[in-house]
């Protein structure tokens, strides 16, 4: 299996079983999300407060959006390997019958 691998404020983590894929992709995400509103409260003022309420609430949404495909996705490659281990055991038990 080929690692996942993530990049987060200069330090590489390598990701091999899809588990650990799906628990490194969510938390950065949750973490760039944090981010992002920390900068967003830090820029607010009187005059912008309306405007920051509304990029919070489409970040909050973009971040859950990314993350529920991201699940999908790795769901979907979860699901395909395992059905390739199947295949494959199946396949080796016929062999071995057939020998």
């Amino acid at each position: 299996m080929k690692p996942l691998q993530l990049r987060l404020g200069g330090t590489k983590m390598f990701v091999f079983t899809s588990f650990f894929k799906l628990i490194s992709v969510r938390s950065a995400s949750i973490l760039i999300f944090i981010l992002c509103i920390g900068f967003l409260s830090g820029i607010r003022n009187k005059e912008n407060g309306e405007l920051m309420d509304r990029l919070s609430e489409e970040l909050f949404e973009i971040t859950i959006d990314v993350i529920g495909e991201t699940t999908d996705i790795l769901e979907d490659i979860n699901i395909k390997e395992e059905m390739q281990k199947k295949i494959l055991t199946n396949l080796k038990k016929i062999n071995e019958h057939n020998n």
